[in-house]
């Protein structure tokens, strides 16, 4: 798990003024409002948010002391990140995607190590592992049916994969 975590990355200036036009990583675009800490990436620059609305499916953001194109400019394409001990604790039944990352995966029919996971895919239905085994990568939909166990505390994910899934 890295000790960052990005909340929304900016994509460019809008504006004369220091605006930034951003993309949330989450719906919650009102949260980022909420946390204590922002940093851009590469972490070490804090930055608090003046001012922040929707607009056309992505943000509008105004970071105090950003004032010119010049200075907004120097921002393009950076991530605003939060120290991951300022997340707040997830729903119960839920996981943040970051603590996937590097989880072990298990198939519990043999008891055998299959990979790692290296990412994950939303594509709007469930979620997909991206699971590296032996330089190969699979998807495992990541569902209660198929990852039964999810065990954060010691990085495992025991599975029961469908039959054919590993060959695909």
């Amino acid at each position: 798990m890295s000790d960052w975590i990005s909340v929304a990355r900016i994509v460019r200036p809008r504006g004369l003024k220091g605006e930034l036009v951003a993309e949330s990583h989450h719906g919650d675009w009102e949260r980022l409002l909420a946390y204590r800490r922002l940093y851009l990436n590469p972490p070490g620059r804090q930055v608090e948010i003046e001012s922040l609305w929707p607009q056309n499916k992505r943000l509008v953001v105004k970071f105090r002391g950003i004032d010119s194109v010049e200075q907004a400019e120097s921002c393009r394409d950076a991530e605003l990140c939060i120290p991951v001990e300022d997340r707040p604790e997830p729903a119960p039944g839920e996981t943040y995607l970051s603590d996937l990352t590097g989880c072990r995966v298990f198939d519990r029919a043999n008891a055998r190590e299959l990979g790692v996971v290296t990412g994950c895919l939303d594509y709007g239905g469930s979620l997909l592992l991206q699971v590296d085994i032996d330089g190969r990568e699979i998807l495992v939909p990541f569902v209660a049916a198929i990852c039964p166990i999810v065990d954060l505390e010691r990085r495992r994910i025991e599975t029961d994969l469908p039959e054919g899934l590993k060959e695909l």
